[in-house]
C-alpha cells in the first residue's frame, strides 16, 4: 500500500476546511438574511424576549462558554422556547461576514444580543455605538483592549448598554507552571495574531513573564489559520523545547496543526484553554469556560429582568481548571515530570483509555502559581487554627456602628449563604463584632478576630475598611457599605486593588437622585446637604452628588457636622439659605440623627429627600433614591464564596452593589407641597400612601 506524501494531507485536509467554511458562510447569511427580515415577518411571542446569541467561530471553549450561557439564562428564568427566543449566529472566523450578522442583529429588534470572544464584541459594539441595542458579553481575554469604550481605571467606566466579564488568560501561572514541570526549561515558541487584541494582551504577559523565568520567547505571528502549521514547524525547527498558545482564537481554530508540527519534533504544547489536551496538548491552565459562559447567561438574565447595564462593573471572571495528558507526558524525555500534587490539581485527565474528569480537585498548587509571594503553607494554616481541606469556614463579620444600613446587609448576606446551599455550622461559623463607633475597640476586634484564627474577614462601613487596610494583609477580606473604597486604601481602582480583599461600593446613585430632584421640582435650583466632617465616606459623597447636581444646573449648599449633637443647628442653617429641597447624604452619622433633619424639614416645610430607605419607611422623607443595602450583603456573600470556593481576592474586581430602589411617602410629599410626577410613581419599588 503507497503512503500518502504529508503535504498532500495537508493540502486535502485544507481543501476541506474551506468546503466547511463555505457551508458555514452560507448558513450564516442565510441566518442575517433572517434577521435582517425579521420585523416584516409575522412575530408570535408575546412578552417573550428576543435574545441573539454571536461568536464568532466554532471551538472548544466557546462552545462550552454558549452551552453555559443557555444554563445561566435558565438560572435566571429565561428558557429558550419557553420563556425566551433565542437565535444563534457563528461567523465561521469570517470578519466580513461578522460584520453583516452584527448588523442584522443591531437592526433585527432583538432585546438583547450576547458575544462571545473578543472579535464578536468588537463587530458587535462597532455596528451597535448608539446603544440600540442592550449588550451583554463574554469570553474576552482583555475587554479594555479590545477597544470599545471600557475605561481603565474604574469597572464602572463602559458604554451605558455594553456589560459583560473578562477572563483573562492565567499566562503567568502556566508559564510558573511550565518551569515546575521542567525546571531547566529554557526556551519556548508562540504563535499569536497580531491581528487580534486578546492575543496580543496575552503575548505581552508571556514576554514579561518568561523573562523572570529565564526563558527566551521566539514568536512566529501568523495572519490567518492557514500559516498555522508553517508557524509552528519553524519554531521547532529553531529548537523550542515547547509551544505555548494563549488565547488566540485564529491558532486555536488549527490547533491540531500546532500539536502534529509539535509531536513530529518531540516537543510538548501547553496552553490556556484546558479543553486542547483532549487533542494533543501535553497540559492546559485557563478558564472553565463552561463556568464562565454560565456567569455572562446569568448576567444577561438580569439585565433581561431589568438590571441596568450602566450600573454592573466589568468584571474579571477565572474559574480555574487544569487539565493534563498522560498519554503524551509518556512520549517526552524525563525533563518533563508532573508531581502528584499537580496532577492532583487537575479536574481533566487524559490517558490512552479516554478522558476523565476529576470533580473534586485539590486547589492548592494553583493558588500557589496564581502569586507565590502571598500564599500561606499547610503549617501556616495549621497555626492560624484552619482545618486544611475541611468545608468549615470561620468567618468574623465587624463593624464600626450598630446602623440599619449595616443590619440589612448582614441580614441579606445571611439570607444569601442559605441561598447558595451554605449551612451555618457546617460549611461556615459567623462570628459578629460591633466597636459601637470607637476606633480604638475595632483595633482591638481585629487583632481578636485575628487572634482567634479567623479564615476571612467580613467587613462593614469605610472606619472599618480603613482599619483592616492598615492591620490586616494576609487574611482574605470582603467589605460592603463602603462608598468609596480606593478613597478607603483598597487599592488604586476597583480592579488594581489590594491582594487580599474584595467587595461591594454601596456608593450612592448620585446621578440617578439629581435627576430625580430635577423631575419633582423642575424650577429648583439650590438643593441642601448635610456631611460628616470626620468621615471620608461622606466626605466622598457630598463631593460626589455636588457634581451630579451641577450637570443638571443645580448647586449645593451642605453643611459640616461632627457629632449628632450639630446635626439640627446645621439643619437649620442650610434651611435659612432659601434652598429648594433638602438631601443630606450617606453616613454612619447622619443615618442615626436622621429624625433630627426631618424634624427642621417639616417645621420649614422643606422636601427631603433621602439615600437610604428607613427614612421614607417611617415617613421622615417623601422620596428616596437608595441602594438597596440587602442586596449589597447578598452581593458582598456572593463574593465571599467564590473566595471560599478557591478563588484569589486579587483576581476579583470590586463591584457596586447591583440593585437601586426608588421609594415615594406621598402623605409626606403632600405635607411640603411636593407633587410626585406619574412617571416617578410608576417606576418607583415602593409607595406609601397612607
Amino acid at each position: 500500500m503507497a503512503r500518502q506524501n504529508p503535504g498532500q494531507g495537508s493540502a486535502a485536509a485544507y481543501a476541506l476546511r474551506r468546503l466547511a467554511l463555505g457551508f458555514g458562510l452560507i448558513a450564516a447569511a442565510a441566518g442575517v438574511l433572517l434577521v435582517s427580515d425579521w420585523p416584516n415577518r409575522q412575530r408570535i411571542r408575546g412578552d417573550i424576549p428576543r435574545v441573539a446569541i454571536f461568536q464568532i467561530s466554532s471551538r472548544t471553549g466557546v462552545d462550552l462558554s454558549r452551552d453555559g450561557v443557555l444554563a445561566g439564562l435558565a438560572d435566571e428564568g429565561f428558557v429558550s422556547g419557553r420563556s425566551l427566543t433565542l437565535q444563534l449566529f457563528n461567523a465561521e472566523n469570517d470578519l466580513p461576514t461578522a460584520g453583516t450578522i452584527a448588523h442584522g442583529i443591531v437592526h433585527g429588534g432583538f432585546d438583547l444580543a450576547i458575544t462571545l470572544t473578543t472579535p464578536a464584541l468588537q463587530t458587535l459594539a462597532a455596528a451597535n455605538r448608539d446603544g440600540r441595542v442592550p449588550h451583554v458579553f463574554g469570553v474576552v481575554t482583555d475587554p479594555v483592549g479590545a477597544g470599545v469604550g471600557i475605561g481603565t481605571r474604574d469597572a464602572l467606566d463602559h458604554p451605558r448598554h455594553l456589560v459583560g466579564i473578562g477572563t483573562f488568560q492565567p499566562v503567568r501561572e502556566i508559564f510558573r507552571l511550565a518551569r515546575r514541570i521542567h525546571p531547566r526549561l529554557r526556551t519556548v515558541g508562540a504563535v499569536w495574531c497580531p491581528a487580534e487584541k486578546c492575543s496580543e494582551a496575552c503575548t505581552r504577559i508571556a514576554r514579561k513573564i518568561a523573562a523572570e523565568q529565564g526563558i527566551t520567547l521566539l514568536e512566529a505571528p501568523v495572519d490567518n489559520s492557514a500559516g498555522v502549521h508553517e508557524a509552528a514547524v519553524s519554531l521547532t525547527a529553531r529548537g523550542v523545547e515547547a509551544i505555548w498558545v494563549g488565547g488566540d482564537n485564529t491558532v486555536e481554530t488549527a490547533i491540531g496543526e500546532i500539536v502534529t508540527a509539535a509531536s513530529r519534533a518531540r516537543v510538548p504544547v501547553f496552553v490556556n484553554t484546558p479543553d486542547h489536551v483532549k487533542v494533543g496538548a501535553l497540559f492546559g491552565l485557563g478558564a472553565d469556560y463552561a463556568v464562565v459562559g454560565r456567569e455572562v447567561g446569568r448576567l444577561a438574565g438580569r439585565v433581561l429582568n431589568g438590571l441596568a447595564p450602566a450600573e454592573v462593573p466589568i468584571e474579571n471572571v477565572v474559574p480555574p481548571q487544569l487539565s493534563v495528558n498522560r498519554s503524551v507526558l509518556a512520549t517526552l524525555g524525563g525533563n518533563w515530570q508532573i508531581a502528584p500534587d499537580v496532577m492532583a490539581a487537575a479536574s481533566l485527565i487524559v490517558d490512552d483509555a479516554g478522558a476523565h474528569v476529576r470533580p473534586d480537585p485539590d486547589p492548592s498548587v494553583l493558588r500557589t502559581l496564581r502569586d507565590p509571594e502571598s500564599v500561606t503553607t499547610a503549617a501556616d494554616d495549621r497555626r492560624a487554627g484552619r482545618a486544611v481541606g475541611g468545608r468549615c469556614w470561620r468567618l468574623h463579620l465587624l463593624n464600626y456602628n450598630e446602623s440599619p444600613i449595616a443590619a440589612d446587609s448582614e441580614a441579606g448576606c445571611r439570607e444569601a449563604f442559605g441561598q447558595m446551599g451554605l449551612v451555618e455550622g457546617r460549611d461556615y461559623t459567623l462570628r459578629r463584632h460591633c466597636a459601637q463607633g470607637d476606633l480604638s475597640t475595632l483595633i482591638a476586634l481585629v487583632d481578636a478576630a485575628v487572634t482567634d484564627g479567623a479564615d476571612l474577614l467580613l467587613a462593614h462601613s469605610t472606619p472599618t475598611l480603613q482599619t483592616l487596610v492598615k492591620k490586616e494583609r494576609r487574611l482574605p477580606i470582603v467589605f460592603s457599605v463602603v462608598a468609596d473604597p480606593v478613597r478607603a486604601g483598597a487599592g488604586r481602582s476597583f480592579t488594581d486593588h489590594l491582594p487580599n480583599l474584595t467587595g461591594i461600593s454601596t456608593r450612592s446613585d448620585y446621578e440617578g437622585m439629581a435627576r430625580v430632584i430635577r423631575e419633582c421640582l423642575p424650577g429648583a435650583r439650590r438643593i441642601g446637604t448635610l456631611f460628616v466632617t470626620n468621615e471620608d465616606n461622606s466626605i466622598y459623597n457630598k463631593n460626589a452628588f455636588e457634581a451630579e447636581l451641577r450637570r443638571l444646573g443645580m448647586t449645593l449648599e451642605p453643611a459640616g457636622v461632627s457629632a449628632g449633637t450639630e446635626v439640627l443647628d446645621a439643619a437649620r442653617s442650610v434651611v435659612d439659605r432659601n434652598v429648594d429641597a433638602l438631601c443630606p447624604v450617606t453616613s454612619n452619622l447622619l443615618e442615626i440623627a436622621f429624625a433630627g433633619v426631618s424634624r427642621v424639614a417639616k417645621e420649614s416645610r422643606t422636601p427631603l429627600f433621602a439615600f437610604t430607605s428607613t427614612p421614607v419607611e417611617q415617613g421622615a422623607a417623601a422620596v428616596g433614591v437608595t441602594r438597596d443595602y440587602r442586596q449589597a450583603g447578598r452581593d458582598m456573600a456572593r463574593l465571599a464564596v467564590r473566595i471560599m470556593r478557591g478563588e484569589a481576592p486579587a483576581a476579583i474586581p470590586i463591584e457596586v452593589v447591583s440593585r437601586t430602589r426608588i421609594l415615594v411617602h406621598l402623605p409626606n410629599a403632600a405635607r411640603c407641597g411636593l407633587a410626585i410626577p406619574p412617571a416617578l410613581l410608576q417606576r418607583a419599588d415602593r409607595v406609601v400612601r397612607q
